[in-house]
Order: structure tokens, then sequence, then C-alpha cells
């Protein structure tokens, strides 16, 4: 009964945590979701964007995507087994601790940067919207390139893993055959 209780409990606590997640998920969806619908009112006029909150989104979206970034050599550290695995943790810790600070500043470039003052001009202010939304396309195919490599490299392994498995197969199927 103590055991069955035990199990129970351990279930309950799987279902909180991933119905946390996915409230969470559902957050960040919402959240794009909303930048989508400001653009379409953007473009039908029905809103009107300074360039100064144009910026404060760029910059809050470079933020994000170098947190994806740092959170890609995260993945690509768990991976490398070579590594002695204190060493390999530590660099991991870092380079979420990064990812941490890139979202935080993501956020505040959404929150709080729209609202403080500035000495640009108007056109040194349209140069900077302009850069900052290439700059940020330019990090955001840049990660897809990394992501794309991953994926490929994933395959690759598992190719390999299959391969290794048949032709394993294949020697025993002959060993059998000679005995």
């Amino acid at each position: 009964m103590l055991k069955k209780l035990k199990t129970n409990f351990k279930v309950f606590k799987i279902l909180l945590v991933t119905d946390e997640l996915s409230e969470a998920n559902r957050i960040i969806k919402f959240l794009g979701i909303s930048f989508v619908i400001l653009a379409c009112f953007y473009i039908l006029g029905f809103v009107r964007l300074s360039t100064t909150i144009l910026i404060c989104i760029s910059l809050s979206g470079i933020f994000f995507i170098i947190g994806d970034i740092f959170e890609y050599f995260c993945k690509v550290q768990h991976q490398k087994k070579a590594i002695n695995i204190s060493i390999r943790y530590k660099k991991i810790g870092y380079l979420k601790l990064v990812k941490m600070i890139c979202q935080f500043l993501a956020i505040i470039s959404l929150i709080i940067a729209p609202y403080i003052t500035t000495t640009l001009t108007t056109t040194m202010l349209a140069k900077v919207s302009n850069t900052l939304s290439m700059l940020a396309i330019g990090l955001t195919v840049f990660k897809i390139g990394l992501d794309n490599s991953m994926k490929k490299a994933e395959f690759e392994e598992m190719i390999a893993d299959e391969l290794l498995r048949v032709a394993n197969e294949h020697a025993a199927v002959i060993q059998d055959k000679k005995e």
C-alpha cells in the first residue's frame, strides 16, 4: 500500500511539473502570437509604434536568439563524452548562466527599455532600428543553421548505429552458420 502511494505521488509530481512547463510554454507562445498580432495591427494602421519601441523589440529578439545560441552550445557540451565530466558540467553551467542573463536582458528590453529617455536624433534612431533588425534576422538564420547541423549529426549517428547493429546481426548469423 505504501509503495503504491509513493508511486502515485511520483506520478503526481511528474504531472505537476509537466503542467507547470506546459503553462510556461503556453505563456511564451501567447507572447509570440501577441507580437504577430501587433505586427498585423501595425501594418493595417490600427497601432502606431515609435522607432524606440521597434528598437526595443528588435533588441529583445536579439537577446532571445543569443540565449538560444548558448543553449545550442550547452547541447554540444552534453554530447562531448571525451571531456572530463566535471569540466563539461562547469562549462554547461556557465553557458546556462549566459543564456539566463540573455533572457533577462530580453525581458528588460521589452518592459523597461522603451521608457528610457534618449537624446538620439530621429535619423540615428532609424539607423539603430534597421541595424538591430538586420542583426536579429542574421542571428536567427545562423541559429537555424546550427539547429540543422545538430539534426544532421544526430541523423548520421542514428544511421551509423543502425548500420553497426545490422552488421553485428549479420556477423552473428554467419557465425551461427559456421557452427
